[in-house]
């Protein structure tokens, strides 16, 4: 039987430290909604935009999460990471918005996006008024730090929003490409998008004044993890099938086939059925057993777990607290489903 992500001897296990994330990172969000549903924007369409998305599009408490739970994993005080976290949620936000116009994608989870329901034009603008919310929250945040705090801070969250743009931008380039090829797409896209949670895992333990190497080692843990959640997001996209065929035709395949599709006799078996008019469950079943059953998949997931051992074996040192173990836990969980 085919493997899924959301089994249920795993969904349990993973619910725990999800839990913990989502209860740490929830000041930080309703700090961030509150900001830009207060905010005075003369144009109703956008107010009402705005609104839209905040009721129905938006619950991002998981980064904000990981910015506590590496604050108290060097064992900090919480004050000014909520207002920290809220800035960069408002951020994320924008760009997410913006994102949608970039991949024409107009219904999330079964609800219009912004850019559906209202347009590239209104979208635009709401993401810009997201992100200038979110300069603005910044520099608030910021501002009670020394200035050698304030300015890592801003400088670590500067480049890595520049590093999650040079992803984007890379997959929009590798779209034009009749034969991606699996590490290509894991370095230009995957890996960078990682920075996500390592930018917050690095900015708690920076506000948390954690030591040099405490900060090293659980910023290296948050790439890894990143890594780790990315990939999961790339085999979710395989499991299901309308997803699946139109990431295959009009984007790049998920990065865990295409380490599948480096085998001859694997790629043979799975384009044939990708070259059907519509995959159907039974279709989508036999392709993900494939790629399961790949040395390709199979060699990338021996490296990942090499991967994520040494992660976990990283922050080793680092005092026994319920915020190291939740982070522990988490990648364990993760790696589960791969």
């Amino acid at each position: 039987m085919t493997k899924r992500v959301d089994s249920q001897e795993n969904e349990a296990e993973f619910r725990e430290p999800l839990k913990t994330i989502e209860k740490k990172g929830k000041t930080a969000f309703e700090t961030a909604r509150r900001a830009i549903l207060e905010e005075k924007i003369l144009s109703r369409t956008v107010r009402e935009a705005l609104d839209y998305y905040s009721a129905n599009l938006w619950f991002d408490v998981h980064h904000a999460g990981f910015l506590s739970l590496a604050c108290e994993a060097v064992r900090g005080k919480l004050d000014g990471t909520a207002l920290v976290g809220a800035a960069m949620i408002l951020l994320r936000a924008g760009i997410d918005i913006h994102d949608d116009i970039i991949d024409n994608q107009k219904t999330k989870a079964g609800k219009l996006t912004v850019y559906g329901k209202y347009g590239p034009e209104m979208a635009i603008l709401s993401g810009n008024a997201l992100l200038f919310k979110g300069f603005a929250l910044m520099n608030d945040a910021v501002a009670p730090f020394s200035k050698q705090k304030r300015e890592k801070v801003v400088d670590l969250a500067k480049n890595a929003f520049f590093e999650i743009g040079d992803a984007v931008a890379g997959e929009l380039e590798l779209r034009d490409s009749t034969n991606v090829l699996p590490n290509d797409y894991y370095n230009r896209v995957v890996r960078r998008k990682a920075v996500g949670i390592e930018v917050h895992i690095k900015i708690g333990a920076i506000l948390g004044n954690g030591t040099r190497e405490e900060i090293d080692q659980l910023s290296q843990f948050g790439r890894v993890l990143g890594i780790v959640a990315a990939v999961r997001d790339e085999l979710i996209d395989a499991y299901e099938p309308a997803e699946l065929q139109d990431r295959v035709r009009n984007e790049v395949a998920p990065l865990t086939l295409l380490y599948a599709l480096e085998d001859v006799q694997t790629k043979e078996k799975i384009n044939r059925l990708l070259r059907k008019k519509k995959l159907s469950e039974t279709d989508a079943q036999e392709i993900l057993e494939s790629m399961f059953e790949s040395e390709g998949y199979q060699r990338f997931k021996k490296d990942l777990e090499v991967s994520a051992r040494n992660a976990m074996r990283g922050i080793s040192h680092l005092k026994e607290t319920k915020a190291k173990n939740t982070l522990r836990l988490l990648i364990s969980m993760l790696m589960k489903d791969l």
